[in-house]
């Protein structure tokens, strides 16, 4: 079988292929939040998700959620989608000593928080943002990585930007943006725990918390469905957009800490996992 993608716009231009199709829906993000999208986007990604949902054998998503909005907006046979288990598998690689003095570089105290999500407005940084100026322990900080720039908003950023000076935690709150792939896995495995906050994913808790729970690192997430799917003694909810919750269950992470696994731990769960989302892959290219 073939695997295709889809994005906002380029499944709008899939036809009848000679072959069976597995398909791809990363989220209908659109149907939850349409402010977020253009109406052209959202023109698009209807017509596009709706003709590849038609168009094939079978469709493989990041999480029951996302199957579940399948059917719901799209008429897709749920015997027909596939969902992938919450499997985080880690690069073993990162289990090894990376980068010294990480925090140092970053100029990040001895604790610190981390949120490692684009600057898309879903994502929901000001719940975060207000939750870590309501921490007691004002030594503590919180350090921000991925790009930080919304197409659908360009002045987004200035808005986070002049929300952390009214909540004075701009001295605190370092903005690394797009930094490389080993100081981002070094930050997380140093930090008190990984923050969470986003108002909607195409997969339980996004990439940074699958990666987060791969590496053994506290995170807290928050309770919309799709991250109810993750099943980890790792990960605290709180509820989404409420900050005083949120504040709380960093509190509770910062005056108990959780046990972090063993590197003996942690590449056996990754062994667990790897064979599941295997036999998820391959019950979709059998069905």
């Amino acid at each position: 079988m073939r695997v295709t993608d889809v994005t906002a716009c380029g499944a709008a231009r899939l036809h009848p292929l000679p072959v069976p199709v597995v398909g791809y829906i990363p989220d209908c993000q659109h149907k939850y939040y349409p402010k977020f999208f253009s109406r052209k986007e959202l023109f698009f990604r209807d017509l596009g998700f709706s003709r590849l949902v038609k168009n094939s054998a079978a469709m493989f998503v990041n999480a029951r959620a996302v199957k579940d909005d399948l059917v719901r907006f799209f008429g897709a046979d749920p015997a027909k989608v596939f969902a992938a288990p919450f499997a985080p598998v880690v690069n073993e690689a990162y289990l090894d000593a990376g980068v010294p003095d990480i925090a140092e570089k970053y100029r990040l105290p001895e604790r610190y928080f981390m949120i490692s999500n684009q600057f898309w407005m879903h994502k929901d940084h000001p719940t975060a943002f207000r939750a870590f100026a309501g921490l007691g322990d004002k030594r503590v900080g919180l350090v921000c990585t991925g790009e930080t720039s919304d197409y659908r908003n360009p002045a987004y950023m200035g808005e986070m930007e002049r929300l952390l000076r009214e909540l004075g935690i701009d001295g605190r709150v370092n903005i690394a943006g797009f930094i490389p792939k080993r100081d981002q896995i070094e930050l997380m495995k140093r930090c008190a725990a990984l923050v969470q906050p986003s108002l909607f994913e195409g997969g339980p808790g996004g990439g940074s918390t699958w990666e987060a729970v791969g590496l053994g690192v506290p995170c807290a997430v928050s309770d919309i469905p799709v991250n109810r799917e993750i099943d980890s003694d790792s990960v605290t909810f709180f509820r989404a957009g409420d900050h005083g919750d949120l504040r709380d269950k960093m509190e509770r992470l910062l005056d108990a800490p959780k046990p972090r696994p063993t590197r003996d731990e942690l590449v056996r769960r990754s062994a667990v996992n790897r064979r599941r989302y295997g036999a998820s892959l391959f019950e979709v290219v059998a069905g």
